[in-house]
Parts: C-alpha cells; structure tokens; sequence
C-alpha cells in the first residue's frame, strides 16, 4: 500500500467485482475521498455507487476524459477491473486515442494502458497498482483447496509451467491448458475464459490451466482475477487444477472461491517463481539459509504478559542454538524488551480480552493488523514466529505465509476447547506448529501440519523460581494469602474490588493475623491497581502491592485466589492452594458460554486434570463470601489442604520434565537447517 496519504482517488472502473474491491479496501485504509471513472458497457451501477461522485465515460472517449481528469486534482488513480481484448478491438476511438494508437509500435491491451497511465502521471496523477489495496486477496504459494493435485495433474502442471515460463515474453497469453503431457489451448485474442472453454472442448475432462504473468507485466493495470465465475468457466471445461503465479494474482472473495473450488473438486494452486517441487504437495516454503555474516530477521509477536515470558524465553534459547547474530522486532512487552526485541507496540495497549472490549479497541487493532502487514511486507523477515495470541497472531501468519514466508506458531491455539473447525485452516498456513499440552497434536493427525509437543514453558519457570532465595517479601501475618487478579485492565477493574472484598472478610474470620500480596505484571498494572484498591470501601487492612515476583509471591503463600488464565497453571506448578475466580461482561460470557464447547472446565490445571483440582467460582457465583469460605477452608483444614496438594502433584506430572523454550528452538532450527 502506498505510504503517503491519499487525498483524492481516481478509480477507472472496468467490470467485475474487482474494482467495487479497491474502493472498499481504499475506504479501510483511510482515502478521504474516491470518484470512481465508470466505463460504459463495463462498469456496473454498483461499483460506481462506491465512491463519493461517479462520471461516466465511452472506452474511446480519451480525450474527454483526460479534459476532465486535468481539472479535478486528484492526487492518485488506479485503473482496476477488466475489458476485454475483443471489445477494446471494438472500441471506436476519439481523435486523441487515434493520435496515441498511431505512436505505439505494438498495438494491444498492455501497450495501450501503459500509455495512459503515462498520460496520467503527466496530469501530477500517480498511478498505483490495483493491488495496493488488495493484499488480503493476493495469494501466495502453496495449495489453497482440501485436494492438493494428483500425481498426473502434478505432471502437467509441472509441463505447462515449464511452457508458460518459456513463452510468456512472446506476449500471446498468459493461460495454458495441459492434459496428459499435450499442450491443447494457449490463450490468445480471445481472453482466458475462452481459451479455457476452447480447450476443454478439445481435451474433455481432467484438463489443468496454468496461468503466468507475462514478462514486463505491469501491475498498475494488468493483474489476473479469479472469482467465482471463473470457477464456473473451470467447471463447465471439465478443469480439475488451476495453478497461478503466486503473488501475480487477485483471488476475490476468497473463502467463497477456495468452498466453491472444494464442491467442484477443483485444486487451487499458487506457484512460486521456480519450478514446482515433486512430488507437489500443500506449500511449505524452503528452509531459511541466508549469508551467516547477516543478522537472522525473526518477526515475533506475543500479545499478553504470558506470551511475553514465553517468547523472551524462547528468544534466548534461539539466540543459543543458532549461534549468529538474531534481530527480532514486533510486539511484546516488558519480557521481550529486556531481551533486546524491537517492540512496534506494547502488551499494556493491545492486551484486549472480551468480546466488549475487543469492539471499543477495534479501530485501533485493525490500524495495528494494517500496520503489521505493511512490516511483514517491508521488512521481508526470515521467520514469523507468533507466540499465542491466536485473535491476531492467526491472521498475521496467514498474511505472512500468503506472501511465501515461513512461518511457526508457539501455543496452539485452545481448539480443543471451542470452534474444531479451525484446525484444517490453521494448518493451511503454518509451516511448524509447538504444543504445550501433551494431547494437543493429535487433534492435527488428519492434516498436513505435524505439530510437535515442546513440554509446557512453565514447567521450566517454576523450577527456576523453586531455586532461587526466598524473595523478601512484604508479608505481615502468620497467613499468607495471594491475590492475582490478572494482567488485563479489564479484569483489574473487574476482579480485584471482589478479591479485595473477600480479603476483608477473611481477615475478619482470622482475627487479623493475616497479610494479602499483590504481584503487578506492570508498573502500569501496579498504579492501576493501586488506584482501584484505594477508592474500595471494603478492602483488608494488611494488603501490599509488588512488582511482578508472581511465582514467588504464590510459592510462599499459603493459599491464593487467581484469575482464570496462564497464572492458575503457575499456581498449580507452585503448589499453591487455589481458587480460581472470574467474571466478565454478560455480553462476553454468554458469547462464551455459546462457543466454548468440549471441556467442563474453565482452568487449565482443571482441564490439564481432567477434574477440578482447584474450584472455579464464576460470574455470579464468584461472591466475595463464598471466596472468603474457599480460602479459609484451605488456611483451617490440614486434611482439605493435604488433598488438594496431592491433585497438584498429579497435574504437574502431565506437564512434562522441564526445557520446554529449548525444545521448541531446536524444532525451529532444525525447520531452518541452521
């Protein structure tokens, strides 16, 4: 996408859906004002409903149109969507085309279009490429349909690569029909669904297209569709594969195409700008081998202060394994700074959990999507590594992996837990997938993507805490309680006055003989903390706030109350007692109640268990008094507590033996042959 800003778009319209598809993703990028320049017998009503103010012009009416062009003032244009050959041949020309046909050696479609974006930019109107608003429909390599081509159609797409490649200077086509090794149509004149339907004919059922850009191909106005109509065209010729340039192509309506080409038994193809390797199978991109004197650009991008840890961690354990030097930059927090990433943005803005809050942040993570994607092309790093996060990581790696870049997912995403359909998706786009939980790779058995099960990150922050000195503390009395009540702003002005009200009570019940810690993940976390717990009525007398310092906080308490999240876990591997709590807005939780499906639990020590090892006390039910009786019951009853150390001891032992970030780095580069 361009970087400067655009004041007033000129869009030349021709037909389909393409260019109703630039206005749209100009509109989302912010233009400030389109007029759209429709084209009679091409543009649709509704394409030039699009944009602020729509003329309407004769394809040869030249002349005209640039008489009117020059006294508009538009800063940029675009001329997107399609006229066919035959019909420009048709065109009567204005005395103007006719003195430019004159001026050109060649005449056709690319030679006629160069020259008016020549005119153009003469006029001070910037040509863009029709592409530049289009990059989530501009596919990569690799197979996009659940059939990847079969040994035979892997043969002819192979041949008429080989073929397209050699003729595609000759400037006769871009599209070939293959069947059984025999080339039987080469798009001429006629345009690509013709030559498609031509060849169909000839060839019968079992044909495969192949379609290259041609050499000099100018992306400004000259990029091939595919939608659903070509679908359609594929179908009737009895064409089972279809493989494109990757990156040279615009797939509109993308999901609907790849369903359609699913029903149809059609394969969906991208190749990359070499030969396709055999056999053909679902794209992974070549392993990453650039000059060892060259820093390694890994785009890494962790979400929450638990992605934070996890990916700080596994930075240091690649930084060890690859023994080079290794430039990370995304987005993190406090963890990842430390260890010397670039951070575009910080987890205290853009940890965001709920569906509320998600839709009052969402001007502002779409700017941020749109912004990551303009890195991820810019930049061109070696390795998108995402750490959780999935709402926003998933989308990226699509992104990244579309524009044939390798990349690895850390922390599968929770489908076990709600919405199974994704895995087929995910496992699309990911090159290498590293699971946390011993159950999680067999939910991919009936995919191409093999994930591979580290051992949980955790494991290894627990024993590392249980190592360290005692950590000075600020406790008071002879019980200890912790108070976690998350890392979100949301949750913090949610959770912590009912933690704080429980407190009070329990203090009550002991006589006072008790002190309650707070570990904040932030300094930002900490003041608002602070700030909620000085405006409470209802709070414990003997309550002390510190920074970060949470598994040593829980190691040393004799009881906790946790929100849900990667903290219940660190409880869990602390041996600490522990209720875990939760409330949300009810918009949130009925949306969640409705998608979560496949597990009784909330916590992941409880569902890790496969029973509830630490009670759950949710919205409603999450009172500060039955909070209070929770604890207690803990701090009072020898035996209720020796039970419930026991069922952390069998949770921890599912977790795994510890080196979780080592495992996972030497999974990623031995990906790399590094």
């Amino acid at each position: 996408m361009s970087q400067e800003p655009i004041h007033h778009l000129l869009i030349v319209a021709g037909g389909g859906t393409y260019p109703a598809c630039v206005a749209a993703g100009a509109r989302k990028a912010g233009v400030r004002r389109i007029t759209v320049l429709g084209l009679r017998g091409s543009t649709s009503r509704a394409t030039a409903a699009l944009g602020d103010e729509a003329v309407w012009f004769g394809v040869g009416e030249v002349g005209s149109i640039f008489d009117w062009a020059a006294k508009q003032g538009f800063s940029h244009g675009i001329m997107a969507g399609g006229i066919t050959p035959l019909a420009l041949f048709r065109t009567r020309f204005d005395a103007q085309a006719r003195a430019w046909l004159k001026e050109l050696p060649v005449k056709n479609a690319h030679t006629i279009f160069g020259k008016i974006a020549v005119e153009m930019e003469r006029l001070g109107i910037r040509v863009l490429p029709a592409s530049c608003y289009m990059d989530d429909y501009i596919p990569g390599a690799g197979v996009l349909t659940r059939r990847a081509p079969d040994e035979r159609e892997r043969r002819d797409i192979d041949f008429g690569h080989r073929v397209a490649r050699d003729i595609c200077g000759l400037d006769i086509g871009q599209t070939l029909l293959v069947k059984d090794g025999m080339i039987l149509a080469v798009e001429a004149f006629e345009g690509t669904n013709q030559a498609i339907r031509r060849g169909g004919k000839l060839g019968g059922p079992g044909a495969v297209v192949v379609k290259v850009a041609k050499e000099g191909h100018d992306m400004r106005f000259d990029i091939p569709v595919i939608g659903e109509q070509t679908l359609s065209v594929l179908r009737k010729a009895g064409v089972s594969a279809l493989a494109y340039q990757a990156g040279r192509l615009v797939l509109l309506e993308r999901a609907k195409v790849v369903a359609a080409a699913d029903r149809m038994n059609i394969t969906l193809v991208g190749l990359d700008s070499g030969l396709p390797a055999a056999p053909l199978r679902p794209y992974r991109p070549r392993a990453v081998m650039p000059d060892p004197n060259t820093p390694l650009r890994v785009l890494i991008c962790a979400g929450e202060v638990s992605g934070d840890m996890h990916a700080a961690a596994l930075m240091r354990a690649l930084r060890e394994r690859l023994g080079r030097p290794v430039q990370f930059r995304g987005f993190g927090g406090d963890a990842m700074l430390a260890e010397g990433a670039e951070l575009l943005y910080h987890t205290d803005r853009i940890a965001i959990i709920g569906i509320t809050p998600v839709l009052m942040n969402l001007r502002f993570l779409l700017g941020m999507i749109r912004h990551m994607k303009r890195v991820i092309l810019d930049w061109r790093p070696d390795l998108v590594l995402t750490v959780d996060y999935p709402g926003m990581n998933l989308r990226l790696a699509r992104f990244a992996h579309d524009h044939g870049l390798r990349t690895v997912h850390y922390i599968c995403p929770q489908v076990w837990a709600w919405h199974r359909s994704r895995i087929p998706k995910i496992a699309r786009f990911l090159d290498q997938l590293l699971c946390i939980f011993p159950f999680e790779p067999e939910l991919f058995r009936d995919t191409p993507l093999k994930p591979q099960f580290t051992g949980h990150p955790l494991v290894d922050r627990a024993a590392e805490t249980r190592a360290e000195p005692p950590a000075a503390l600020p406790w008071q009395g002879t019980h200890r309680i912790a108070l976690l009540p998350g890392s979100r702003t949301s949750e913090i002005t949610r959770i912590l006055p009912r933690l704080l009200a429980a407190a009070a009570r329990l203090e009550q019940r002991l006589g006072g003989d008790c002190s309650f810690i707070i570990p904040a993940p932030t300094p930002k976390m900490r003041a608002l903390g602070e700030s909620v717990a000085a405006a409470a009525a209802d709070k414990p007398a003997r309550l002390a706030f510190v920074d970060g310092q949470a598994r040593q906080v829980m190691l040393q308490a004799h009881a906790a109350a946790v929100a849900s999240g990667t903290a219940t876990l660190e409880a869990c591997l602390m041996r600490c007692p522990t209720v875990l709590v939760y409330t949300a807005s009810r918009v949130t939780y009925l949306i969640a109640r409705l998608l979560v499906k496949g597990v009784k639990h909330l916590g992941l020590a409880n569902i890790i268990a496969g029973r509830e090892v630490m009670p759950e006390l949710l919205q409603d039910a999450f009172t500060p008094e039955r909070l209070a009786d929770r604890l207690h019951l803990y701090l009072s009853d020898p035996a209720a507590r020796a039970r419930t150390l026991a069922d952390l001891d069998a949770t921890n032992a599912l977790l795994g033996t510890g080196n979780a970030s080592g495992r996972a780095a030497d999974a990623i580069a031995g990906a790399l042959r590094l």
